[in-house]
């Protein structure tokens, strides 16, 4: 993919697999899967709902086209750079990665000399960190019971 996090199992998380059993890599797995889907649900969700605030110009004979400005999502106009936002497992379940093979979804993402970054996948990935983490921290506790 052109433009793509990725999310690791995380070395520290394996490390315990290892003490663990077959629930928790099962486990590790679900979660990767989930938030894999859940950053890839928020991307494309940012970019066909989010709110823009640009330039409103013609597209073809009768619509209306809002650019996103600086700071927002991009703005859609055909869905191609939505459709194409992939989530695929990798790893045998232990990692994910999430992005597209669009060469401007970088360009959109982190800006170029000539736009400001319209970020879609930062914020999707910032927006589920927090929540993986604490279904491993769970997991976890919920095994050394």
């Amino acid at each position: 993919m052109t433009d793509s996090v990725t999310i690791h199992g995380l070395e520290e998380v394996e490390a315990l697999l290892a003490r663990y059993d077959m629930r928790t890599e099962v486990g590790v797995k679900r979660i990767v899967r989930h938030t894999a889907e859940s950053i890839k649900n928020d991307a494309v969700r940012s970019i066909n709902r989010g709110p823009k605030t640009g330039k409103q110009y013609k597209r073809g004979r009768n619509r209306v086209h809002t650019a996103s400005k600086g700071g927002e999502a991009p703005a859609t106009d055909y869905g191609f750079l939505a459709n194409s936002i992939k989530a695929a497992i990798l790893n045998q379940g232990m990692a994910a990665e999430v992005g597209t093979h669009i060469e401007y979804g970088r360009h959109l993402e982190e800006g170029t000399t000539r736009i400001r970054p319209r970020p879609w996948l930062n914020p999707a990935l910032q927006k589920n960190v927090g929540t993986m983490m604490r279904a491993f921290r769970k997991m976890l506790e919920d095994e050394t019971r």
